[in-house]
C-alpha cells in the first residue's frame, strides 16, 4: 500500500517575504502568486494559455498539464477527471494577470 505524502503550505508571511524578493521579476512573480492563489500545480501553470482566462468571471479553466517526457515538452491531459476544473481568481489577481497580458 502506498503511503500518501503530508502536503506542505506556505504562511500568508512566507508567501509575502517570498514576493517582495520577486516583486522585481514580474512573470515570475505572477506565476508564484497564481501558484499560491489559486492552488493549481506547477505542470497546470505551465500548461495554460490565454485562453484559459475568463476575465469577466475571474475564472481560469484547468484542462491540461505540461511534463516533459523523453526530453520533450508535452502538453497533455490531466491525470484524473477531477484535475479539469474551473477555478475562481481573486480580484486583484484577475487584474494582474489582465495586465500582463495586455504587456
Amino acid at each position: 500500500m502506498e503511503e500518501s505524502k503530508e502536503m506542505l503550505f506556505w504562511t500568508k508571511e512566507e508567501y509575502l517575504k517570498f514576493a517582495d524578493v520577486m516583486m522585481d521579476k514580474p512573470l515570475s512573480f505572477y506565476s508564484f502568486e497564481m501558484l499560491y492563489w489559486c492552488g493549481i500545480r506547477e505542470g497546470e501553470l505551465l500548461a495554460l494559455t490565454p485562453a484559459d482566462f475568463d476575465f469577466e468571471n475571474r475564472t481560469i479553466t484547468i484542462n491540461k498539464s505540461y511534463q516533459r517526457l523523453r526530453a520533450k515538452d508535452v502538453i497533455t491531459v490531466p491525470k484524473t477527471k477531477k484535475s479539469n476544473r474551473v477555478i475562481k481568481m481573486p480580484q486583484f489577481l484577475a487584474d494582474e494577470m489582465q495586465n500582463c497580458f495586455r504587456g
